[in-house]
C-alpha cells in the first residue's frame, strides 16, 4: 500500500483502502466538492494509463447495469487516477467469508452471476479475471444486483473505438488475470482471455461457492462436501474441462446448473414437492385472509374485537400480496412463497394475533355485561 488515509487526489480524501491489484490501488473517498463517497483508483505505475482508458471505455458501454459508472478520469495527473461510483454491498469473497448461505440462496446467487455473465458475453465483452474478489453484490437499496470490476485486462475487448497509447506488454498479458482462477491455456505465451476461460474462472467460482473452497488438484465438489450430488460434480467436471471439451457458452452451464439437484439428500421430486406444497399453503392464507379483510371493507363487524382482528388480517393480506408480486415481478418462484416453513410461521403469528385480538376484546366484554349485571 503506497498512499496513507486522508492523502489528497485534487477534490477527493482517501478514506477507506479496499484493495491493491498489480497496476494500482484502489480506496474510497469522500468528494469534497459533491460531498458524497466515490472509488478511486490510483495507479502505482504511469506506464499503465491505458488501464484507466479501458475502464472508462467499459463503463461507457456497459454501466450501469453491468459494471460501476466511471464518473472521472485524470491521466495528466501524477500519477493517473480514476473515480467511480461507490454502490454500497459486498465483494463475493467478502459475503463467502463472512455469511452463512442457504443452499437455495447460493444457486439464486450462482444462477444470477451466470446470467450477468452471459449479458456480458453478448455485449461482445469477456472479462478475463473472473475471481470472487471481482464480483460485486450489491446493497438491495441500490436495485443494481451483480457488477462486475477490474475487466479492462483484455485487449480483445477494444478493438473499436478506443486508442490505446501502445500494445500490452507479455507482462501485462500474463499478469491480466488472477492465477488460482485462470484457465490453463492463458499460462501459455500469446494466449488471450475468451469466453471458455471466462466458464473455466466461473466454474471454480461455482466451487467455491457450493463447496467452501478451491478444489486441490482434480479434487471434485462431493469430495468437499459430501452432500453435493455426483449431478453437480458432472456440471463442475464439465467447466473445468480442457478447452475443447468445456461448456462453449455460458447458457449452456447456466441452463444445467438450472435444472440440476444440488443435494444428494433431495431429490427433483421433493424439491417440487416442498415448492408446490408452501405454494398451496400461501395461496390459501392469502385467500383466507383477504377474505377476512373483505368482512372489515363490506361487512358488518359485531363488535370492536372482530373489527380489529380483520385489521390484523388486512396488514398480513397485504404482506403476502407483496410477497406475491415481488415473487412474480422476478420472473422466479421466491423463497418468500415456495418455502412451506416461512407460510407455516407466518400463519401461525396471523393465527395467534388474531385469536388474541379477538380473546382481549371478548374478556373486556364480558367484563363489561358482568358490571351491568351486578
Amino acid at each position: 500500500m503506497k498512499w496513507q488515509k486522508n492523502s489528497i487526489f485534487k477534490n477527493y480524501v482517501l478514506r477507506e483502502f479496499l484493495g491493491e491489484g498489480g497496476f494500482s490501488e484502489v480506496w474510497k473517498a469522500f468528494d469534497t466538492d459533491r460531498e458524497k463517497e466515490v472509488v478511486v483508483k490510483i495507479l502505482h505505475d504511469d506506464q499503465a494509463m491505458d488501464q484507466l482508458k479501458m475502464e472508462e471505455a467499459l463503463s461507457k458501454k456497459l454501466s450501469p447495469h453491468l459494471v460501476p459508472t466511471v464518473e472521472e478520469v485524470y491521466l495528466e495527473n501524477t500519477p493517473p487516477f480514476l473515480v467511480r461510483e461507490y454502490i454500497p454491498g459486498k465483494t463475493l469473497k467478502e459475503l463467502l467469508k463472512n455469511q452463512e448461505l442457504s443452499w437455495y440462496d447460493k444457486k439464486e446467487l450462482a444462477l444470477d452471476l451466470l446470467e450477468r455473465l452471459i449479458e456480458l458475453h453478448k455485449a461482445n465483452i469477456v472479462h478475463g479475471d473472473l475471481k470472487p474478489e471481482n464480483i460485486m453484490i450489491c446493497s438491495p437499496v441500490s436495485r443494481r444486483g451483480i457488477l462486475f470490476l477490474d475487466i479492462g485486462g483484455c485487449p480483445e475487448n477494444f478493438k473499436e473505438g478506443l486508442e490505446l497509447s501502445r500494445d500490452l506488454t507479455e507482462e501485462e498479458l500474463r499478469h491480466q488475470g488472477t492465477f488460482l482462477y485462470m484457465a490453463p491455456e492463458l499460462r501459455e505465451k500469446g494466449k488471450k482471455p475468451d469466453v471458455s476461460s471466462d466458464i473455466y474462472s466461473m466454474g471454480l467460482i461455482l466451487f467455491e461457492i457450493f463447496a467452501g473452497r478451491l478444489p486441490n488438484g482434480l479434487e471434485l465438489p462431493s469430495d468437499v462436501n459430501p452432500l453435493l450430488s455426483k449431478e453437480f460434480d458432472l456440471i463442475i467436471k464439465k467447466a473445468l474441462a480442457p478447452r475443447g471439451k468445456r461448456y462453449q457458452k455460458v447458457e449452456e452451464l447456466y441452463e444445467d446448473l438450472e435444472n440440476s439437484t444440488l443435494l444428494k439428500s433431495l431429490s427433483k421430486e421433493k424439491d417440487t414437492e416442498v415448492n408446490t406444497l408452501g405454494r398451496i399453503f400461501f395461496f390459501g392464507l392469502w385467500i383466507l385472509t383477504g377474505i377476512m379483510f373483505l368482512n372489515l371493507i363490506i361487512g358488518k363487524p359485531r363488535n370492536i374485537g372482530e373489527f380489529y382482528a380483520c385489521l390484523v388480517s388486512g396488514a398480513f393480506f397485504g404482506y403476502f400480496t407483496i410477497l406475491y408480486f415481488l415473487g412474480i415481478g422476478s420472473g422466479k418462484i421466491k423463497v418468500y412463497y415456495s418455502n412451506g416453513i416461512h407460510v407455516l410461521v407466518v400463519f401461525f403469528l396471523w393465527f395467534l394475533s388474531f385469536g388474541m385480538v379477538l380473546d382481549y376484546f371478548d374478556r373486556i366484554q364480558k367484563e363489561e355485561e358482568n358490571k351491568f349485571l351486578q
